[in-house]
């Protein structure tokens, strides 16, 4: 029964019916206290779902990692150890500390691996995104190329090749999503907007198929939808270089993303939301040209980020922002905001992201050094 009233969340999420939604929470919670066995998952499944729409995330990690703890109390290795990825992701998600999650990581995965469980590859999979994020990766692959390619899912914690066909014919779904998910949201940190589009275009074709279980896992929707915005401005601001046909499906993709982070803000928890559908603002605004609009978005994007612990958001809206003054002329609070991006990126643990953008600020350095010449 608490199973059945725990999923017809994710059916009520869809339709945004959130008075039925969290009814079905309440009697799913209540049937809990009768059934103790089956808590650890159940409380996972709705932090997922209902909480993550309602609370902040960051108090969805630490009941998930309390349903994870119970579990492996009560005895239920297989169960609670299907929750483990879930704190790795919801932990990447929210900014936790990235030397933290990374040690955290390893005793997971070697967990993982002394129970054989099948889960491990979904938490290989985050392990490797979070070094590809903290320094060049020691790379496994065929192709040495890798190494430098921050986008790619190869070193320490798998290769991205043999984990293509190993589940290209098996129903893990899951799998293929979070693996497209991942490089897709580092291809647009990292600013490979055209390698970052055609993962979109794959991720969402295969979404497609999963329609009615990707919308019922809040976190997953939430984050695959906002990339997809952020991605979908950064084509746009291409400018000449794309299609009309394509400008009309990019155009349609940002809209949506920023319609479903409002309505997140709105109507669910401001604390998730509010930051990222600012960001998704200021975006809109810089391609219409609006300086004024996009630097108030900017700035209350960063604010929000800030006041709701998302340190890699707040790094994310002082580099968009940086990127944005640079383009409008103003090279000196461009270099600010670059440089406070950085630091953030530094005290968050992603140092290859750092890396990333004192490289960019040097580019820039030196591009303005030659107009001043000129």
């Amino acid at each position: 029964g608490f199973t059945s009233f725990s999923s017809f969340c994710g059916v009520f999420l869809e339709h945004r019916s959130l008075v039925l939604e969290r009814k079905c929470a309440t009697i799913s919670m209540e049937l809990i206290k009768r059934f103790d066995k089956f808590a650890p998952v159940i409380v996972a499944m709705l932090n997922h779902c209902l909480f993550a729409y309602t609370q902040p995330i960051q108090a969805c990690l630490e009941q998930i990692k309390h349903s994870y703890e119970s579990g492996m109390r009560g005895g239920d290795a297989d169960w609670a150890l299907s929750i483990l990825p879930r704190v790795s992701q919801v932990g990447l998600f929210c900014g936790k500390s990235l030397d933290e999650l990374e040690t955290e990581m390893r005793i997971n995965i070697r967990e993982l691996k002394t129970y054989k469980h099948y889960m491990l590859q979904v938490n290989l999979l985050v392990f490797q995104t979070v070094l590809n994020l903290r320094g060049p990766a020691t790379a496994i692959a065929t192709d040495a190329s890798s190494e430098d390619d921050p986008t790619m899912l190869d070193g320490e914690g798998m290769d991205q090749s043999t984990l293509l066909a190993e589940f290209s014919d098996r129903p893990m779904h899951n799998v293929i999503r979070l693996f497209y998910y991942c490089r897709m949201y580092l291809a647009y940190l990292f600013r490979r907007y055209d390698v970052a589009a055609d993962l979109a275009e794959s991720h969402r074709s295969l979404i497609k198929d999963l329609f009615f279980l990707s919308k019922m896992d809040t976190i997953y929707d939430t984050y695959e939808t906002f990339y997809r915005g952020l991605i979908a401005f950064a084509i746009l601001r291409q400018g000449a270089n794309i299609e009309e046909e394509a400008r009309k499906k990019w155009r349609e993709i940002a809209t949506a993303s920023m319609d479903q982070m409002k309505t997140g803000a709105e109507q669910g928890s401001e604390w998730n939301f509010r930051n990222k559908y600012e960001l998704l603002a200021a975006e809109d605004a810089a391609l219409r040209g609006d300086i004024e609009n996009a630097s108030e978005a900017y700035e209350a994007a960063i604010a929000k980020a800030e006041e709701h612990n998302f340190i890699n958001e707040q790094a994310l809206a002082y580099e968009r922002y940086g990127l944005y003054l640079y383009q409008i002329g103003n090279d000196l609070e461009g270099k600010e905001k670059l440089e406070r991006a950085l630091s953030l990126y530094d005290s968050w643990g992603a140092a290859r992201k750092a890396q990333d953008v004192m490289a960019l600020l040097q580019e820039k350095d030196e591009a303005s050094a030659v107009r001043v010449q000129a």
